[in-house]
Order: structure tokens, then sequence, then C-alpha cells
């Protein structure tokens, strides 16, 4: 496999913008971007290309979160040093990186920010108070006005995305507050069917294979995906409470109970898809617990499931193939059926 996939350049991108400077990079989706942009850096979104481990087994154990240890072996590989990254307590392994990379020294500067469990009052309040915590040790102070100038451009982004059309990388303008913007697609837009795609993490190269297989990816509802398209609102009086409130209480990350906005979000797309691929991680534990109740639930819709576990190297890429045709025979004999 290329190490810069050549169907996204989004990891040219990334790569260059280490190496450049200006940027605050961050792992998990509870990070908003619009805390980072207004205190003058660039969000950068780390997601690199996938390498099979060679120096990763070195550091961490086999069990550990497959993205992380993807991200890990690409910067141990090319001698990588972060300027400044937020690591969060959103997973296990999240967690667990915050020591080893202050032993290993990937980055200059790591911040940890806290993120609760729940979403109720008390919750929004507490995180509220960390994320103007972290404006603080990225701005050097609190100016709330500058807050809500960025929100008001991430609004606009959201509205442009929803208008022009989410295509897989356009979340990606979003992610970055519009440094990113490379994202047309290089292949022509005839699938022969469309799926809603859920994961927690993924790499990029994931869709590229489907489309080669006849299938477009028409929602990514992932870590990284569409539920970060809905706007803020209210947000003027009290935008890190608002912004706070937004982030615990969008579609709901796979590590929730709550899966409700999930599955309305399905229900909403039914008619424009053909079915859905929840393509899960070893050892993501709760992406595969949750993957199970999904399942049947989805069934209930009449919608058909693919379930592909992966170890994000996209090394069996033989078995993956043989499922998907097999998911798209399916749905050719489906349309048989109902017609």
């Amino acid at each position: 496999m290329e190490e810069i996939g050549e169907y996204f350049d989004y990891y040219s991108y990334l790569k260059d913008k280490i190496n450049s400077g200006g940027y605050v990079g961050y792992m998990c989706s509870y990070v908003p971007p619009e805390i980072i942009s207004a205190s003058g850096f660039e969000p950068l979104p780390i997601i690199f290309p996938p390498l099979y481990p060679e120096r990763t087994d070195e550091v961490y154990p086999k069990y550990f979160c497959p993205y992380i240890r993807n991200v890990n072996e690409y910067i141990l590989r090319n001698g990588l040093n972060l300027e400044k990254i937020i690591l969060t307590d959103g997973c296990d392994s999240s967690k667990r990186i915050y020591e080893c990379w202050k032993e290993l020294g990937v980055s200059n500067s790591i911040y940890f920010l806290r993120i609760p469990f729940n979403s109720d009052e008390n919750s929004v309040k507490y995180f509220a108070t960390e994320l103007k915590e972290l404006f603080k040790d990225l701005n050097g102070g609190i100016e709330t006005e500058k807050l809500v100038k960025t929100i008001d451009f991430y609004n606009s982004l959201r509205d442009k995305i929803r208008r022009d059309g989410l295509n897989p990388l356009s979340i990606f303008s979003l992610l970055t507050g519009e440094a990113y913007t490379n994202f047309e697609n290089n292949y022509d837009h005839n699938p022969q069917v469309k799926v809603y795609l859920l994961s927690s993490m993924f790499p990029l190269d994931f869709i590229k294979y489907l489309h080669s297989l006849g299938v477009e990816v028409a929602y990514i509802d992932s870590c990284f995906g569409g539920n970060l398209l809905e706007r803020v609102e209210n947000y003027h009086k009290d935008p890190f409470y608002v912004i706070s409130e937004y982030y615990l209480k969008r579609t709901a990350c796979v590590r929730s109970l709550g899966q409700e906005k999930r599955i309305e979000n399905i229900k909403r797309l039914k008619e424009n898809i053909d079915g859905v691929i929840i393509y899960t991680l070893k050892f993501c534990d709760p992406l595969i617990y949750q993957s199970a109740r999904l399942r049947e639930i989805i069934k209930t819709l009449n919608l058909p499931v693919l379930t592909i576990e992966d170890d994000y190297t996209l090394g069996n890429k033989g078995q993956i193939r043989t499922r998907v045709e097999a998911f798209v025979e399916m749905i050719y004999e489906r349309r048989k059926v109902s017609l």
C-alpha cells in the first residue's frame, strides 16, 4: 500500500502542515475546532495513511486501538514531532497514550482535555469549564467575542457543506477551519449502490476501495462524520456553555449508550441508501458492543447490514472484497424482488 494515498491528498496536506507549523493536532471529535481556530491556530485532525505495524509493537500491546497504533507507527517511522496536540479521555486508548507520548517526546506540547461521559446539565457545565481552560491555554486568556465570531464562521462552513452536498472528504473543510479544501473526488459518480457508513475511525482509503467495488458512501457516521454538520445555535450570550452542550449532545459517540439520534438519522436517510456498512476496528469495544444492537435495529428498517472488522491496515482486502461483493449482490436481488 502506498504510504501517501493517491486518492486523497489530505495525507500530503497533513505531513506538510506538521512540517510548517502553526497548528494544533487532535484525534477526538469532542475537541471543538472552533476553540482552536479562535485561538489563532489551524485545527489539524491527525489521520495518517494505513501502515503495517513495525515500530508500534515496541510501545503498545497488540490489543491497543488500531487507529492510535497507526498514528504512532507513522510518527515513529517518519521521525515526526507534533508542535501541539490535544489528547482526551474519550476512550481508554486515548487516555493511555498521554503518558506514552510524553515519555516518547512525540510532541512539544500535549494538552489533556477531560470529557464527561454524560450530557446532563452538570456535565455540560463541567465541560464548558474544561473548554475555557483549553482556550486560555491556547489563546493566553478568555476572549469571548473571538469565539463567537469563530462559531459564526464555522456555522457558515456547515451551511456551505450541506448546500453543496456532502462528499466523503468535505467534512475536512470544517475540521480544519477551511484550511483544507481540496476534496474533489477523482472518480465517476455512477455507483451501483449507496451506503451509510458507520464507524469510529476508519482509513480514508476504505472509501476508495468501496468505490472500486461499485459502492458509494452516501453518508459517513463516524468520529469525524456528518454529525458535526448541525448548526450551533443561540451561542452569543455564553458560547462556552453552548458549544459544550453542542458537542456533548450531538449524535452520540459510540462510547455512549444512547444511540437514538443515530437510528433517527438512518431512518431519515433510508430512501437515499441501499444498506449500511459497519466498519469496526479490532479491540474498539464501544463500537463492537453497540454494533450488535444497531444491526438488529437496522434490520427492522428493512435495510441490509454488512459488518467489516479490520485492524486499520486494510491488509485483508481479498476477504473484504468477497464480503462486499456478496453484499452488493444481495442488494441487487432485493431490487429484483421489489420490482
